[in-house]
């Protein structure tokens, strides 16, 4: 199968404007093409601080960590999670402190078939990766007790060797290399995406063995920090797991809810992103006691610098001249409530309506009807009774749903959760959240 050849931004065929600002695309913002936008001046940065600092981090220094920390990560979908999860690995963390393992489910694994034993095999996975990467000289003898500590039988090498027709070393069938085979001849994707003999037999071993997986992973991890800091390439490791909301709710609750207190356990520093409607339910339970949490709002279009922030994201992507016209824009970036996502949908929309003509006011117009009849669509009768009183408590079931499908929208500061302007006059309230 031939590669499709990379876009060259700003593209100016208006098929390839519609592909990339539809709301699946998701480019590498970082690479050359630097699609990355920095919303700081409008959205602020505090919540990146604040983050920092709880890992030790101040300015381009780090102050040796005590204890391990697991920070819970959030925000709306098309809210800028994944693109603030990257700047943290690629720009945000000094250099010489913390050694990011981005590990993005999303592109990993077979979300349908995503259990929670799965999660612990990525970690050791991207470890052993890690390892390979920046060719640090580790003892061999941590790995071996930890394949050990999964493998107590044959039937899984066995499996293994039939499925790679014999490619295995005598040494990888005796356990050492078993996670390098995940990583680099199946891939993780391949073994855990069916009910084969392989992941059935895993899965039931993590979760019979958990705790002993962990400590075995913890001396594991912490030879990976003695080669780290011998070599002077970094003072400890971050792990950063950006998560989906196509992973089912509950995977989230029994992974990071009922499990919060294995995943204390893993001696290493580690933010996890989940949904907005995951977030409020684990902030919500006593058991699952996080160091710190922290959401990705939603920017704030009451400044001239969100406009200007918007229109700079849609001109590295498309040529915004050639494409939008000046009033139908002002309207779009009003229209997308301060959502990434939502602005680039709409624009996606508007450039389909008119068949890669500019879009005019009344094609914005048009797109933004689209988008609220496919939000109104979302919305039961209890939903709309909410709506109407204008009292949005997360802790409420219902408000985390409508958080989770963007129907209402957070923001910073007071009266922070609004409804999304697709939905303005919609609804009458008699609240005074909105």
């Amino acid at each position: 199968m031939t590669t499709p050849e990379p876009y060259s931004y700003p593209v100016d065929d208006p098929h390839y404007a519609q592909d990339v600002t539809m709301p699946h695309f998701q480019p590498d913002l970082f690479a050359d093409s630097d699609l990355y936008v920095n919303m700081d001046a409008v959205r602020g940065r505090e919540f990146l601080d604040k983050l920092l600092f709880r890992f030790g981090i101040s300015g381009d220094q780090m102050v040796e960590q005590r204890t391990y920390k697991k920070i819970i990560f959030s925000g709306h979908r098309g809210c800028g999670k994944t693109a603030e999860l990257r700047r943290i690995e690629k720009q945000a963390i000094p250099p010489g402190t913390y050694l990011p393992v981005f590990i993005a489910l999303e592109e990993e694994v077979d979300l349908s078939r995503f259990r929670a034993e799965d999660f612990y095999i990525l970690l050791v996975v991207h470890l052993i990766d890690l390892i390979r990467t920046h060719q640090l000289q580790v003892k061999t003898k941590p790995l071996r007790q930890l394949s050990e500590a999964i493998l107590q039988g044959k039937e899984v090498v066995e499996e293994l060797r039939t499925t790679l027709k014999n490619e295995l070393t005598a040494e990888a069938s005796a356990g050492v290399n078993f996670f390098e085979i995940i990583k680099s001849k199946l891939g993780f994707k391949a073994i855990f995406s069916g009910e084969s003999k392989t992941s059935q037999f895993i899965r039931r071993e993590v979760k019979e063995n958990l705790l002993r997986i962990i400590q075995e992973f913890n001396v594991y991890l912490q030879e990976v920090r003695r080669a780290l800091r011998q070599e002077n390439q970094a003072q400890d490791l971050l792990f950063v797991v950006d998560g989906s909301e196509k992973v089912p709710f509950t995977l989230y609750q029994e992974l990071f809810v009922q499990g919060a207190n294995m995943i204390r356990e893993i001696a290493a520093n580690m933010i996890i992103a989940v949904p907005i409607n995951a977030f409020y339910t684990i902030q919500d339970e006593p058991q699952a006691s996080y160091d710190d949490a922290f959401v990705v709002p939603m920017v704030p279009l009451n400044k001239p610098e969100a406009e200007v922030a918007f229109r700079t994201l849609l001109a590295k992507r498309i040529r915004l001249e050639q494409f939008i016209e000046e009033e139908a824009l002002h309207y779009l970036i009003q229209k997308s409530g301060g959502c990434t996502r939502q602005l680039l949908s709409l624009v996606s929309q508007g450039i389909g309506i008119g068949l890669g003509a500019p879009i005019t006011l009344d094609t914005a117009k048009k797109a933004a009807l689209r988008l609220q009849e496919d939000m109104r669509n979302l919305l039961s009768a209890e939903h709309i009774q909410l709506l109407k009183k204008g009292n949005f408590y997360t802790g409420d079931a219902a408000v985390k749903e409508l958080l989770y499908s963007l129907v209402l929208l957070r923001y910073n500061g007071p009266d922070s959760i609004r409804i999304n302007p697709l939905l303005e006059g919609l609804f009458e309230t008699d609240g005074a959240d909105v």
